[in-house]
């Protein structure tokens, strides 16, 4: 049996990119989710801009759009073997999302990271720094988006969103991420790494003035809530340090009524909440954060 630590030229073999769209596109299971990625791609590419899928496998997305700029970026040699018999044209970049590469700096009206390859990097650390990547890669009025994972979508279990490390109460134990492994085919995607969807919000955060969390409908049916997509715009310029307008879209087509979002206090007890707000106002947190927040009210 094989673990993805055991594969040479990246996570995916020759016969695993081969089989790729047959697993997953083509599966009457994922189809509905391949189906939405395409529709929220359409609707963000712009007229004659350039496009980058980062984490691109074989390419099926980019191949959705053969009249856009599009360049490819992959670790797996396998895979962009697979993404150039269908992509004619299309420039691929093999390398690792925490790769810098100057080139692509500031070059694309969208960069997308339509699967989960971050799953296979080692640490938090390491994510942090693929963040930090496909943010430079975006062009200054352009936009980043990102399909992420967590415990959650598997789970039913409401976990509090901080969208800053500032607003963590104390003695609180917050969690950043989960491993998982994964068994298809008799071969093991063995301890891969998921951030959690606030901890992928306070990276981006860093980079971008608006985040955008948009939500598909509920498919596939093995997920237990709909899947969310990061849209990420408006990006910093160097020394911004603005407050970050984060907006949650309903369900195209629901009556859904759920919050913005989970409201973390609801975790907490209420010795908790009355030590935390003690706590605050004796550091002085809490009236930082109010001058915070009136400077960007006489900003913008």
């Amino acid at each position: 049996m094989n673990t993805t630590d055991q594969i040479n030229g990246g996570p995916y073999d020759e016969t695993y990119a081969a089989m790729y769209n047959s697993i997953w596109w083509d599966s009457d299971t994922w189809a509905p989710e391949g189906k939405f990625h395409i529709e929220t791609i359409a609707n963000l590419l712009k007229p004659g801009g350039n496009w980058l899928d980062a984490g691109c496998g074989n390419g099926f997305f980019l191949s959705q759009f053969p009249e856009t700029n599009r360049n490819g970026l992959d670790f797996s040699a396998a895979m962009i073997h697979e993404a150039k018999k269908v992509n004619k044209g299309v420039v691929f970049h093999q390398q690792s999302l925490t790769d810098e590469n100057e080139a692509l700096n500031g070059q694309f009206n969208l960069v997308t990271c339509t699967g989960q390859p971050w799953s296979y990097l080692p640490t938090l650390d390491q994510i942090e720094i693929a963040v930090k990547n496909l943010a430079s890669w975006t062009s200054d009025d352009g936009k980043c988006m990102l399909t992420p994972v967590d415990i959650s979508d598997f789970v039913p279990i409401n976990f509090p969103v901080f969208h800053n490390m500032e607003n963590v109460p104390n003695n609180y134990a917050l969690v950043t991420g989960i491993h998982w492994t994964y068994k298809e085919l008799d071969h093991v995607h063995h301890y891969c790494l998921s951030p959690m969807l606030d901890q992928w919000m306070r990276w981006f955060s860093k980079y971008f003035k608006k985040v955008e969390i948009l939500r598909w409908p509920h498919e596939p049916k093995i997920l237990t809530i709909p899947r969310r997509v990061i849209v990420c715009s408006e990006k910093r310029k160097e020394g911004d340090n603005s407050l970050t307008e984060f907006i949650m879209h309903p369900i195209p087509g629901s009556n859904d009524k759920q919050p913005a979002f989970f409201n973390p206090a609801s975790n907490l007890t209420h010795k908790m909440l009355l030590h935390e707000c003690f706590h605050r106002l004796k550091s002085g947190a809490f009236f930082k954060a109010i001058k915070r927040k009136i400077i960007y009210k006489i900003r913008y």
